[in-house]
């Protein structure tokens, strides 16, 4: 691994944290509150090796060891968010 100032290139991809307390898992967790929930969205880690895991469920009792947030109407957008930048960065 090469270091850059607080860059550290990892193969062809490029990981920053401008905050070094901060992780996109902390970001969703922050944005969750006590509404009516619309689904649940299963977020087992912060690495690439459970990328592929991240998905939406109808109810939080379908999984066996849950682990994620759940989608309210307040928090709709933000879950688009999480998930979209997730699906986008693929784990080679």
């Amino acid at each position: 691994m090469k270091e850059i100032g607080e860059i550290f290139r990892i193969g062809n991809k490029m990981v920053i944290n401008y905050d070094e307390r901060s992780s996109i898992n902390e970001w969703i967790i922050g944005t969750r509150n006590k509404e009516e929930n619309i689904a649940f969205m299963a977020c087992l880690g912060n690495d690439f090796q459970t990328i592929n895991l991240v998905h939406i469920l109808n109810r939080k009792n379908l999984m066996k060891n849950p682990r994620g947030s759940h989608i309210t109407k307040d928090n709709l957008i933000p879950a688009c968010i999480y998930l979209s930048v997730r699906k986008v960065i693929k784990a080679d």
